[in-house]
C-alpha cells in the first residue's frame, strides 16, 4: 500500500490518515535539474527504470546517496550501463564505451556501506576518476552547492567522523552558492522499519546554512522536517524496497511501494524538489525557501 502523505505541519503527520493522490504533473524536464538517485547499484529491472526517468528529464548532474553497487558485480556493469551519458574519466567498459560517455563529468556519488562491503573503495575511486582519489568532496551545480560526506568511513572511524563534520560546517559556512545540500549514506532520520535513523548524523545543519540534506540507505522516500532542515531518504534508486515502521513526529512525506528519483531545481521562489516514481507519477514536491520556510 502507498504511505504518501504531504501535510501542512510535522503534528499533523500524526493525525491525517489519508493519501495523497498522485499528480498528474508532467515531469521535469532540462539541464536546470539535478537528479537524485540511492541505493540503486543492483542491476535490476528497477534501476533499469530508474534510469530511464532520470535519461528522460535529461537532468545537467546525477547526485547519488550512496550504495552505487551491489553483490558481486563492477561500477562498470552496476553504474556505467546505466548512468553512462553523464560518467566521464572512467575507464570505458563494454557497458560504459568512450563514444557513450559525457565530455565533462555530471555524476557525483556519494559512499554506501554496499561500497565498501561489496565492492571495496580502491574500485569505487577507481571507477570515478574524477573524485581525485576522495570520498569527501564539494561540486556547485545550478546555484548549489552538494557537499558530500563519506558517513560509512565516519562511523568506522571517530577521527573521520570529527573532521567531516569539521569540514562539512566549513564547507557550508563558506559557500558561495545560493543553496547548501548535504549529501550522505545514512538518514539522521527516517522511519523505515530496517534501518531506521542515524543519530550520529544529527548535526546542528540549520546553524550551518545548511537548506537540505539528502541521504539514502533506508530503501524508501520520506521527507522530514527536523531541527528547522529539510531531510529527505531518497533509497528507492533500484534495490528493492523496505516498509515504514513508527512514522517521526517530523515527517511530511513518504513513500515505500514505488522505484523512484529526486529532482532539485533552483528558482527565485527558492530550492524546488519534485519526486517522480518510475510510472511517471509526482509523488512529492516542495519548496524550501531562503528563510527555511518549506512549502510542500
Amino acid at each position: 500500500m502507498t504511505r504518501l502523505l504531504a501535510l501542512p505541519t510535522a503534528a499533523a503527520a500524526l493525525l491525517v490518515l489519508s493519501l495523497a493522490p498522485a499528480s498528474a504533473a508532467t515531469p521535469p524536464s532540462g539541464s536546470r535539474w539535478v537528479a537524485v538517485v540511492g541505493d540503486y547499484g543492483s542491476r535490476s529491472g528497477a534501476e533499469a527504470d530508474v534510469a530511464r526517468l532520470v535519461a528522460a528529464v535529461r537532468p545537467g548532474a546525477v547526485v547519488t546517496t550512496g550504495d552505487n553497487l551491489y553483490s558481486d558485480s563492477t561500477y562498470a556493469e552496476a553504474v556505467g550501463a546505466y548512468y553512462c551519458g553523464f560518467i566521464a574519466q572512467a575507464p570505458p567498459s563494454t557497458a560504459c564505451p568512450a563514444a557513450s560517455m559525457a565530455r565533462v563529468n555530471a555524476f557525483f556519488p556519494a559512499t554506501g556501506n554496499h561500497d565498501y562491503t561489496d565492492g571495496g573503495i580502491a574500485d569505487y575511486l577507481g571507477y570515478f576518476g574524477s573524485l581525485d582519489g576522495s570520498t569527501t568532496y564539494s561540486v556547485v551545480r545550478g546555484g548549489i552547492e552538494f557537499i558530500v560526506v563519506d558517513s560509512q568511513a565516519a562511523l568506522d572511524s571517530s577521527e573521520s567522523m570529527t573532521s567531516q563534520r569539521t569540514w562539512a560546517r566549513l564547507r557550508a559556512r563558506t559557500s558561495r552558492a545560493q543553496w547548501q545540500v548535504v549529501v550522505l549514506h545514512h538518514p539522521p532520520y527516517s522511519s523505515s522499519a530496517t534501518h531506521g535513523s542515524s543519530p550520529q548524523f544529527r548535526w546542528p545543519f540549520a546553524t550551518w546554512g545548511v537548506d537540505l540534506v539528502l541521504s539514502g540507505h533506508d530503501h524508501v522516500y520520506e521527507r522530514l522536517q527536523e531541527q528547522g532542515t529539510t531531510f529527505v531518504v531518497d533509497g528507492t534508486g533500484g534495490a528493492d524496497l523496505y516498509e515504514f515502521g513508527t512514522v517521526l513526529p517530523g515527517s511530511l512525506a513518504r513513500d515505500d511501494t514505488h522505484h523512484g528519483a529526486l529532482f532539485l531545481t533552483s528558482t527565485p521562489v527558492g530550492l524546488v524538489g519534485e519526486y517522480w516514481s518510475v510510472d511517471r507519477s509526482r509523488l512529492d514536491r516542495f519548496v524550501v525557501r531562503a528563510d527555511s520556510a518549506v512549502v510542500a
